[in-house]
């Protein structure tokens, strides 16, 4: 509750209490590689970043807006949370 009430107040991450068992929870975000607002990463403790794919090989993934990607991974600069994780989701279109 702490962690909802600081986003809310918009305090800075030096501002927010980081509880000793900060582990159990998750506040998670999705950010998508076409989208253009970012969440305050003070408030996060998890980014998943959509999406990757695929390739037609199946012997890798490819990353879209990959300056994107790095801009969302360089906000773990900006956490008060050690645990603070970016992670790629992968999809793959329909046909």
């Amino acid at each position: 509750m702490l962690l909802m009430v600081a986003c809310q107040d918009k305090k800075r991450s030096s501002q927010i209490e980081v509880a000793e068992n900060e582990s159990k929870y998750v506040v998670l975000a999705y950010v998508t590689s076409w989208g253009e607002s970012t969440p305050d990463p003070a408030c996060l403790t998890h980014i998943n970043y959509a999406f990757g794919h695929v390739t037609d090989n199946f012997k890798g993934i490819r990353i879209d807006n990959e300056p994107r990607l790095q801009m969302v991974v360089g906000l773990r600069e900006k956490t008060v949370f050690e645990s603070f994780a970016v992670r790629r989701r992968v999809g793959k279109q329909s046909v």
